[in-house]
């Protein structure tokens, strides 16, 4: 990504090095592009090391030819052709195209032991009509529709996964509200019944004691009678004692 020193390996590049999940046998430099290149220079062993100054994602300077420093030209470069706009296409004057080109090809000459650079001379002399500048600045205008798909692919997954902890937490709150209300639901069964419990307690003492009632009240009638009889026995006697006299 330009402008960010985070290495990235999209899914092509994946496909590139790896063979399900384990590295491919023979992988050829033809089959990866600018970036994963750089990303894998600048990770062998011994490390690359950026460019003092700069680091890797400024243009270094002129008078500095380390390999941080040609990784750092053409990471800058590849950048700047690959995410073009209007006013980069008009305003690219001769001037600047020979000075792009000149550090690039001087960092391809440091990185490739001059071994290249003889690819670099073939191709200062090629002659591009305007059929061929066409086609390459649709091409490079496709590589960066095709890049901003890719960040719209993986905005997308984002929200994704998003939505997918929030449904997961729903799910979780779900399951805690649905805990919470069975312990409800189970200590108000367990209210009713002791309530129903002691209802039924108060039912039997209140029988009990209408009970207790009616046997109080039958031993009074009792009492009462035998109150009356002995009344009506002393009377008799009373009677009896004065017919004596």
């Amino acid at each position: 990504m330009p402008g960010s020193s985070t290495i990235s390996v999209t899914k092509v590049h994946s496909r590139a090095l790896l063979d399900k999940g384990e590295l491919t046998p023979s992988p050829t430099s033809d089959e990866f592009d600018i970036t994963i290149l750089i990303c894998l220079l600048r990770e062998m062993t011994p490390k690359v090391a950026a460019p003092r100054h700069t680091g890797f994602d400024q243009l270094p300077r002129i008078a500095d030819e380390s390999p941080g420093a040609c990784l750092a030209n053409i990471k800058y470069y590849r950048n700047f052709l690959a995410h073009p706009d209007k006013v980069k296409l008009t305003t690219l004057s001769c001037t600047t195209f020979d000075d792009l080109f000149a550090r690039v090809g001087m960092a391809i000459k440091v990185l490739g032991n001059n071994q290249l650079y003889g690819k670099v001379a073939v191709a200062k002399q090629l002659n591009i009509d305007n059929d061929f500048a066409e086609y390459l600045e649709k091409f490079v205008k496709h590589e960066k529709q095709l890049e901003d798909l890719h960040n719209v692919v993986q905005q997308i997954s984002k929200d994704i996964n998003h939505l997918q902890t929030l449904c997961h937490k729903s799910e979780d709150k779900s399951d805690e509200l649905e805990n919470e209300l069975r312990c409800k639901e189970e200590e108000m069964e367990k209210k009713i019944s002791d309530i129903t419990s002691n209802s039924n307690l108060c039912k039997q003492l209140i029988e009990t004691i209408e009970m207790n009632v009616k046997g109080i009240r039958k031993q009074l009638d009792s009492l009462s009678k035998q109150q009356g009889d002995n009344s009506e026995k002393i009377k008799k006697l009373n009677e009896h004692k004065l017919s004596i006299k």
